[in-house]
């Protein structure tokens, strides 16, 4: 298969080295606006240099990991699908749900699949939790709570805290429970940044179930945790040890996960969704929900109130609400 990698930073750089192990792959190029280090990208991963994302396109191929800057998330994908390849879309999907939904019908107009890069849906501690609750060992689940925080990465410039980091729990709550967010509520501030630096959010779902998201970019050490707490246990997850301990009455119980770099899964299960014809998970639908999730906590932190997450998607609410500059260069990606 015919692979490329558009946008080389922080991310990029790692799709790319992932893409150049996998057997059976050809990384036939990678793209950045920056020539110095598209250039120390290239000749680690054995492959091409390209400045212009659309040269790389030209070379026939089958799918592209598109990481860069949220803001160009449209631009470059539209082209992509108009290219007919495949695309997996760093998280999140876009900065805009009328972004989103360009991405969505430009995959559909060419019949090209979308995948989400939703990351820790791939964390191994997280598909042993997911088999855990499916198993109802826990129970009938009722709340869950994260907690997402670390120092301030200098290279995210075009968004805040919510879309930068609490789409992932966002993502993993809404997943775990099989059910969408109804409304938010979120207290959130700056402190240095130009948009929202931390956040305490709230997710309702329905049957009184709960979720509940801390995140910020204050906090000296990277912390990134989730407890999930049911009628019969709670379960202790710690994403970056790819740890998970079950806690009920007669003790604690460490479960055995199989640890493996979630890139590598989820490029992989991107691989063999394009291979096998399926349709890729996170979907661009579910990528489009998880964004509106984040932009309703943004209004509602705000505009100090309750947001109804459907209620956003018929208005243009987030058409206002964006911040981001069109002019930030393709080389500051995630």
């Amino acid at each position: 298969m015919r692979v490329g990698v558009i946008g080389v930073g922080n991310m990029g750089k790692n799709h790319a080295r992932v893409y150049s192990m996998i057997d059976g792959v050809d990384l036939v190029g990678v793209a950045d606006i920056s020539e110095e280090r598209v250039k120390v990208v290239a000749s680690a991963c054995g492959t091409e240099a390209f400045t212009d994302f659309r040269d790389l396109l030209r070379r026939d191929l089958d799918a592209v990991s598109i990481a860069v800057p949220t803001s160009k998330h449209r631009d470059v994908a539209v082209v992509a699908a108009d290219f007919g390849v495949h695309m997996l879309i760093e998280k999140p999907i876009a900065d805009s749900l009328a972004a989103a939904d360009e991405i969505i019908k430009a995959a559909e107009r060419s019949d090209v699949k979308v995948m989400v890069g939703h990351i820790e849906r791939f964390n191994p501690a997280v598909v042993k939790l997911n088999e855990v609750i499916s198993r109802g060992e826990l129970g009938e689940i009722l709340t869950m709570s994260s907690k997402r925080l670390g120092p301030f990465p200098p290279a995210i410039r075009d968004v805040g805290v919510i879309l930068d980091l609490a789409v992932h729990d966002i993502d993993i709550i809404s997943y775990l429970y099989g059910r969408e967010v109804e409304n938010v509520y979120v207290i959130a501030g700056n402190s240095f940044h130009m948009e929202e630096d931390y956040a305490s959010i709230m997710l309702k779902y329905g049957e009184n179930k709960a979720g509940i998201v801390e995140t910020n970019w204050l906090t000296p050490r990277k912390i990134r945790t989730l407890f999930v707490v049911g009628t019969s246990g709670v379960a202790y997850l710690k994403y970056i040890e790819q740890e998970l301990e079950i806690w009920k009455e007669e003790g604690v119980i460490k479960e055995n996960v199989a640890r493996r770099e979630p890139l590598m899964n989820e490029i992989e299960s991107f691989l063999k969704c394009i291979s096998s014809g399926k349709e890729p998970r996170p979907s661009a639908v579910e990528g489009k929900y998880v964004l509106a999730v984040a932009i309703a906590s943004i209004i509602s932190y705000r505009e100090g109130r309750e947001v109804e997450v459907r209620s956003i998607y018929d208005d243009k609410t987030d058409a206002k609400l964006n911040p981001l500059s069109s002019s930030a260069p393709l080389s500051l990606d995630r």
